[in-house]
């Protein structure tokens, strides 16, 4: 099953964060690993938000308790550590301290299964945003963050897979990638190796732009047009249920389509 976690620590803030989500265990597998998690809190004169997206490792052993396991170290990061870091929004430091909890994420897992006789493992996608619109991505593996303006939508992280490496490298093309039999193969993920490599990225978002956060079943079926032109359409709305039936709708046509894996996708709107 899903593993959601959802907390909301204040009633008033600047700029608003409109929340939507849905996820689906597929047409063929028996759990639901991926995990999602929301936390919203105020400190000082800013408010923040945290959301985070894990997939586990669906060949691997105990990939939902993986997922849920980083999903819930960062929400009690962000609740406990965070406010005592997040004076001026210091790229560096901030940077810094969720590196060090991801990593403790890492050796946490890989130890658990090394003891356990286990392999056990799980992507990420966070995304910590502040209410003028900074925000600082975390990426492990090849769940996504998407930003959509009003012109088109943004790939904003990089898939840590064999594929994605071998186009870098100019050994395969985007078409020989998608009929890959290794287009699944992940370089990077939380749990499995000691050494782990993050990626980070930072920019500022504006009103009316939002994050889409999602594992990878959502996008197989999905180019970047395809994103855009799926839920720009109701931009204008500021009704999270209405962004969460738009998601459930494109979950069900990549169900249609043959998408085998779990399917969850998140979105966060800036509103004024």
């Amino acid at each position: 099953m899903l593993n959601m976690y959802k907390y909301k620590l204040f009633l008033v803030f600047k700029m608003k964060f409109r929340i939507a989500y849905n996820s689906d265990i597929g047409n063929t597998k028996k759990v639901n690993q991926d995990a999602i998690g929301f936390k919203e809190i105020e400190t000082g004169e800013n408010r923040y938000a945290l959301s985070v997206v894990c997939d586990g490792m669906g060949g691997l052993q105990k990939g939902e308790m993986a997922s849920a396991t980083v999903v819930r170290s960062l929400l009690d990061w962000f609740e406990n550590v965070f406010p005592s870091i997040c004076d001026g929004f210091d790229y560096a430091i901030i940077q810094k301290e969720l590196e060090s909890k991801i990593v403790k994420c890492n050796s946490a897992l890989h130890d658990y299964g090394e003891k356990e006789g286990l392999q056990l493992g799980t992507t990420l996608s966070a995304l910590l945003i502040r209410d003028d619109g900074l925000y600082l991505i975390a990426n492990v593996g090849d769940s996504r963050i998407y930003l959509i303006n009003r012109d088109n939508a943004i790939q904003l992280t990089e898939d840590q897979t064999f594929v994605a490496r071998e186009i870098m490298n100019n050994r395969m093309t985007i078409e020989e990638a998608r009929e890959s039999k290794y287009k699944n193969v992940l370089t990077q993920c939380i749990g499995v190796n000691e050494n782990l490599e993050i990626l980070f990225y930072r920019g500022k978002a504006v009103a009316n732009e939002f994050f889409v956060s999602c594992s990878d079943g959502f996008r197989h079926y999905l180019s970047e047009s395809d994103l855009y032109n799926s839920l720009y359409q109701i931009n204008n709305s500021d009704d999270e249920n209405e962004w969460s039936e738009k998601l459930k709708e494109i979950t069900e046509s990549n169900k249609e389509k043959g998408e085998k894996d779990n399917i969850t996708a998140t979105v966060i709107k800036m509103c004024e």
